[in-house]
């Protein structure tokens, strides 16, 4: 039986003896083995660089700007939706129209899809600029963030205009099962982040130019990943159509995801809008502290899952439903392996963990954190 097109550690090996060794065609580019190691690490250097950025921030520019810096950031981000809905039709569409070799059609959904980015990071733009110019100062009403509030989150909104575009990127390199590029290039891109922030913070204590450079590193990040899968993808010009029945599937498939989406974003964004909105920026660094662990427990257990998404719709494609089965099982106990460690962790060590991580101040908030990781 020949091999099936497309990249993953479930291919049958009948080209082993001219290729070497099994377990070097195990660890090639693009299979699951090495795709689910590299995203692990990426995974645990977003998680690192999280917890180190949080006190590095409150010690160098204080709680207060802190927490205008992280609601500002999380703005930039805001619809989570979006990304669940067009990004992840896009990783599933360039991986399912890959193995049908249908090349005009991933061409037509590429280019639909670039559109309706564009289309939302201009509305999200639009919205945090009229959030900004209408809002900003009495969201944020304590002196020493109050002169930064509408240049913070005007640069959000700048951020956003391009952020969403950018996605494309990622989800293209995802839809070639690459995941193993997408993760090196999240790796080097999140570092930078970190060390970047490091550096400003000893140059200035402006939240403007901090969010500004956290939204310049996410930017870089799906421009990336995009100029590696530019060609691979098999973007061509004048192949294809910029709407048409080949957005359909995405606007399909993706409206059920922008759902979820929506309830997302309503439980794991809105409320930093909420504490903002009603208790001010000292609390959003305080819910950050509490929330941050549960954040890694999302991280840890949405992890095999969304390395899987291409190489699922490529069996789906290609009719092995017996493998897909049994990647889909295995992907969903090795998650449930993976999260319960850190979640056991965080309930017995709350306190020790947050007194080392952040100080003395925030030890009294512990419990939160227990609360959230339960949930």
């Amino acid at each position: 039986m020949p091999a099936p097109r497309g990249s993953s550690a479930e291919d049958v090996p009948t080209v082993i003896a001219e290729e070497g060794p099994a377990a070097h065609r195990l660890w090639r580019g693009g299979a699951i083995p090495l795709n689910t190691a590299l995203m692990s690490l990426r995974t645990f250097v977003i998680f690192v660089v999280g917890f180190v950025m949080l006190p590095l921030l409150v010690d160098r520019i204080g709680q207060k700007p802190t927490g205008l810096f992280l609601f500002a950031t999380t703005l930039t981000g805001y619809f989570t939706a979006v990304e669940l809905g067009i990004a992840t039709s896009v990783t599933k569409y360039v991986a399912e129209f890959r193995a049908l070799g249908e090349h005009e059609r991933i061409n037509s959904m590429l280019r639909g899809s670039l559109l309706l980015m564009i289309g939302i990071g201009f509305l999200v733009a639009l919205a945090l600029t009229s959030l900004a110019l209408l809002a900003g100062r009495s969201l944020f009403s304590e002196p020493s963030v109050k002169g930064q509030v509408v240049a913070t989150l005007l640069v959000a909104a700048a951020s956003a205009l391009l952020y969403w575009p950018s996605r494309m990127g990622t989800a293209m390199l995802e839809g070639l099962e690459r995941y193993d590029q997408r993760a090196i290039v999240a790796i080097i891109s999140t570092v930078l982040l970190l060390a970047g922030l490091w550096a400003l913070s000893f140059a200035t204590h402006s939240v403007p130019v901090l969010a500004g450079y956290f939204g310049a590193m996410m930017i870089l990040e799906g421009a990336a990943c995009a100029a590696i899968a530019w060609r691979r993808v098999g973007v061509m010009a004048k192949t294809g159509s910029w709407r048409g029945r080949d957005l359909r599937p995405v606007l399909a498939f993706g409206g059920g995801l922008f759902v979820i989406g929506l309830a997302d974003t309503a439980i794991y964004s809105l409320d930093n809008l909420i504490v903002a909105a009603f208790v001010g920026a000292g609390a959003v660094t305080v819910y950050a502290v509490v929330l941050r662990p549960q954040a890694a427990v999302r991280m840890i257990s949405a992890l095999t899952a969304g390395a899987l998404v291409s190489t699922i719709s490529r069996l789906a494609a290609e009719g092995q439903r017996e493998r897909l089965r049994r990647l889909a099982l295995a992907g969903s106990f090795i998650g449930l392996v993976i999260t319960l460690p850190w979640v056991i962790l965080v309930l017995v060590l709350a306190k020790p963990m947050i007194l080392a991580w952040v100080g003395h101040k925030f030890v009294r908030y512990a419990i939160y954190a227990q609360i959230f990781v339960v949930y």
